[in-house]
């Protein structure tokens, strides 16, 4: 606003305006056509390049780009919690959905709020299924024992203690054949079901194979 009425005001540089330093004109005109002008500059803050990542949270843990992160078998998928440095650029995740045995890579990308991006991966391992049936202990009555060996009980004996437990972890093991024992010869079974289907010459349940173990009982 002029100082004198007369005057006349006109501004340029106002609009279009551009990050960085722009410069607004303010030009007055007096009455006897004598004009004065008058420049402001104003800075208008650039957007954010920044698209770097702060951190990478899988299944609750943080773990580092590039990394390898395992998990178990038949896993198909991890939650990922991608958070980028500056508040204002965003991030993406690609790949923590079906996954398959083996390594699989996943993305984060982060896109700045000037637009420009970056990548970032790291990759999820998943266990095979697990094809080992064999025992890492086997005891009757506290007794180790073998496969296909025989011990001798005690007449009148009706049941014996079994403990059996399988090497592999994930592995489920059964016993059959511990309980209303007879005089003669009985048959203790313990039954290894692995993950994965060893031999089609094994008796087998719809997902697993089964390794019999045997041990044979004699009342005296």
């Amino acid at each position: 606003v002029a100082a004198d009425a007369d005057a006349r005001v006109s501004v340029s540089g106002r609009t279009g305006l551009v990050e960085g330093n722009n410069t607004v004109t303010i030009s007055v005109t007096a009455a006897d056509g004598t004009v004065r002008t008058y420049s402001v500059t104003v800075c208008v803050t650039p957007l954010s390049r920044d698209a770097s990542l702060a951190s990478i949270v899988v299944n609750g843990q943080l773990v580092a780009v590039g990394s390898i992160v395992d998990v178990a078998a038949r896993t198909g998928s991890v939650t990922v919690v991608a958070t980028a440095t500056d508040a204002a650029a965003t991030a993406a995740v690609t790949g923590s959905t079906g996954l398959r045995t083996g390594l699989n890579l996943v993305t984060v990308t982060v896109t700045s709020a000037f637009g420009n991006t970056a990548t970032y991966t790291f990759e999820v391992r998943v266990a095979a299924l697990n094809n080992n049936t064999d025992l890492a202990v086997f005891t009757i009555n506290g007794t180790p024992v073998a496969d296909q060996s025989l011990i001798n009980v005690a007449y009148g004996t009706t049941s014996v203690a079994v403990t059996a437990s399988a090497s592999a972890a994930t592995s489920n093991v059964s016993v059959a054949g511990r309980n209303n024992l007879h005089a003669g010869d009985n048959t203790v079974t313990v039954s290894v079901t692995a993950e994965v289907r060893l031999s089609a010459q094994k008796p087998s349940s719809p997902t697993a194979s089964w390794a019999r173990t045997h041990l044979w009982l004699s009342h005296t």
